[in-house]
């Protein structure tokens, strides 16, 4: 899942993907019970938690489609 649709479609090891901007609808496209793990970190210019309009309506769609137990791996910049 990411807003950049341009960067999806060039990675030739995704199956699928969903574009969407979580500032404007936090509300998460997937079932309840749905990921093992949830993760917002990229590589070098990864995009931080910080920049959400929204975050706790994010957080509680992430917990929702958690599986119980699941892991959500933030990552926060205070750069």
């Amino acid at each position: 899942m990411g807003m950049n649709e341009d960067e999806r479609k060039r990675n030739q090891v995704l199956t699928d993907y969903v574009v969407q901007d979580l500032n404007v609808d936090p509300k998460l496209p997937f079932e309840d019970n749905t990921f093992d793990v949830i993760t917002n970190v990229v590589f070098f210019f990864g995009v931080s938690v910080d920049y959400l309009t929204k975050p706790i309506d994010v957080f509680k769609e992430m917990r929702r489609v958690l599986k119980p137990a699941g892991l959500a791996i933030m990552r926060y910049c205070t750069v």
